[in-house]
């Protein structure tokens, strides 16, 4: 009877530690399905994996819109690639839905195909400065390096975003953790 209450004992620990990793794992999965969707340009597939409450304040056809767009514009060229997971929190249950935080890095390629303008030195702004020092403020200085005979940023960035378990489809699906994103996320993530 003590063997059996002792195993008992340890099952009560060790399952709730398995059923964490369980979590980690299926969040890892989507991660790495969202990076492979954003890298590809797979549209549909970042919008399936974005958390739907984004949805009631963003209609679902203009972030398609605005996907595209970022796609299209001939001026720049962007490209993601060496994604990589850094972190993943233990899920936290909340009412009837479950919230995690991942930490993840990737390398951004800004590619700019329009020539600098000429102007006179009295109306000459350098925007690559310009530029230079605004992702330098945003990604940190060590970050950023410009390839002039490219005309391209490559870009080192390191993010957080929250996973979240939708109920409905028991599907983990993402939003980023950022600053500008703030009063969006208080309208749609429990404080």
């Amino acid at each position: 009877m003590r063997l059996l209450l002792l195993l008992f004992t340890g099952l009560l620990f060790l399952c709730p530690a398995a059923y964490s990793q369980t979590d980690k794992e299926a969040i890892s999965r989507n991660v790495t399905r969202y990076f492979t969707a954003v890298e590809k340009a797979d549209n549909q597939t970042v919008m399936d994996l974005t958390y739907s409450r984004v949805y009631e304040l963003i209609p679902r056809e203009k972030m398609r819109e605005m996907l595209e767009n970022l796609h299209s514009d001939p001026e720049y060229k962007i490209t993601i690639s060496n994604n990589s997971i850094k972190n993943i929190t233990e899920a936290v249950l909340i009412a009837d839905t479950k919230y995690a935080k991942v930490d993840y890095s990737f390398t951004m390629v800004m590619k700019i195909n329009k020539p600098e303008e000429k102007k006179s030195d009295k109306d000459k702004f350098d925007t690559r400065a310009a530029t230079t020092n605004l992702f330098k403020k945003m990604y940190g200085e060590s970050n950023i390096t410009y390839n002039q005979p490219e005309n391209q940023y490559v870009i080192n960035i390191q993010k957080q975003m929250f996973a979240i378990l939708e109920p409905k489809t028991q599907q983990w699906t993402f939003i980023g953790n950022e600053k500008n994103l703030k009063p969006l996320l208080e309208k749609i993530l429990p404080q």
